[in-house]
């Protein structure tokens, strides 16, 4: 009995947006094209923008919070330590832990809890919307 051929799902057709934007990366994936991007011009019939920013580092550093701000964005959330916790993708035990004092929020717990206090509304209404 012969094997049976696999089936497999054809693959949808770029938009014309789409093949363009994959033409203008092929086209700039030869050495010369990149070596002409990395000294700033652009190849014969190309054209580039380029946009370069300095950013300090301090613009990335989010607020100190204290256990009570933690406490406090839940409670004006409207939500219950378990319920905080699935929110941020957490532990309770973290929860409890940041609220307590005993550990001290950081990295990218710390950025987003600065997040939602900085547009609280916003996330109220995310939350509402969530529960139903």
């Amino acid at each position: 009995m012969p094997a049976a051929k696999k089936r497999t799902a054809a693959k949808p057709m770029p938009s014309t947006a789409g093949q363009r934007i994959l033409a203008a990366m092929r086209e700039l994936n030869t050495p010369e094209a990149a070596a002409a991007a990395i000294a700033g011009r652009a190849p014969a019939g190309a054209s580039y923008t380029v946009t370069r920013v300095k950013v300090s580092a301090s613009a990335f550093t989010a607020p100190a919070l204290t256990p009570a701000d933690v406490a406090a964005t839940r409670a004006d959330l409207g939500l219950t330590q378990p319920a905080f916790a699935a929110f941020l993708g957490v532990a309770v035990e973290t929860v409890r832990a940041w609220e307590q004092g005993r550990n001290p929020l950081s990295g990218i717990a710390l950025r987003f809890l600065a997040e939602v206090r900085g547009d609280l509304a916003y996330w109220k209404r995310k939350v509402s919307a969530a529960a139903g």
